[in-house]
């Protein structure tokens, strides 16, 4: 599938209503930064939200931060930090385990229109 830019809508616009055109109970996220204010959007979502947090570091990130993300971490929410660093930027969309979508982008849901 070919993913065209729309310029009138903001990444987290995509990201936050795509599960409504394919139908998903699943969104991984790979990205290397992801503030807490999105994440706390993305737990509002009907679906399952897994973030593999590429930058994150229990001993990079100040303690306040790291706190936040500990309790981002809950309910439909799952927060990962892997040792491996990744600033990649995945997003996938499963339905019953299978994929339905892949978005491959470069930004960390900037505020500005793509």
């Amino acid at each position: 599938m070919l993913f065209v830019t729309i310029k009138t809508k903001t990444l987290k616009q995509i990201i936050f209503q795509r599960h409504d055109i394919y139908p998903s109970d699943e969104l991984n996220i790979l990205t290397g930064y992801v503030g807490s204010s999105v994440i706390e959007d993305l737990g509002d979502l009907k679906i399952n939200v897994k973030i593999i947090y590429g930058l994150a570091r229990e001993k990079k990130l100040n303690k306040f931060f790291y706190n936040d993300l500990c309790k981002l971490d809950s309910g439909n929410t799952q927060i990962y930090c892997p040792d491996i660093l990744s600033h990649a930027k995945i997003y996938i969309w499963r339905n019953r385990g299978e994929v339905v979508y892949v978005l491959n982008g470069s930004a960390n849901f900037p505020p500005q229109v793509w």
